[in-house]
């Protein structure tokens, strides 16, 4: 699809479409929503105040060795809501995370209908389907 991410402008309501999450990402500004229309094999970097809905039934899925939806190793405060599905299906020996979030000032929500990941063995953080190494509280 040509179009399968849009942002919803905060201050104007208006949409405007993008072939990919990147950018889409470039272009929203802090209480923009990115939508995310179709499934995707591209990775999720985070950005500060921007919201992501995945639409329902759409699957995110990374397949190359990063995790699927990241903070970048930057704070950030965002939610990530609607009905999709958040994978990662890299199946090299290095798994992967679905979610990773690390920074120390990071709050991230996430209501959505699946996180799968293919994962390690208990022993390890690799590739959980959720890796929180550092996040803020929100006590």
């Amino acid at each position: 699809m040509a179009t399968q991410v849009t942002v919803k402008s905060k201050t104007t309501g208006s949409l405007t479409f993008y072939t990919s999450y990147a950018n889409a990402r470039s272009a929203a500004a802090a209480g923009d929503v990115i939508q995310i229309r179709a499934d995707l094999d591209e990775q999720i970097i985070l950005k500060d105040g921007v919201d992501i809905y995945i639409d329902p039934g759409t699957l995110v899925d990374m397949t190359d060795e990063l995790p699927t939806v990241t903070d970048g190793e930057n704070d950030c405060v965002c939610n990530i809501t609607g009905g999709g599905i958040i994978k990662n299906s890299y199946t090299g020996s290095n798994k992967q995370s679905c979610v990773k979030i690390s920074q120390s000032n990071s709050i991230v929500n996430i209501e959505c209908f699946r996180i799968e990941g293919e994962g390690e063995n208990s022993g390890s953080t690799e590739g959980a389907c959720v890796d929180v190494s550092s996040a803020a509280s929100s006590d």
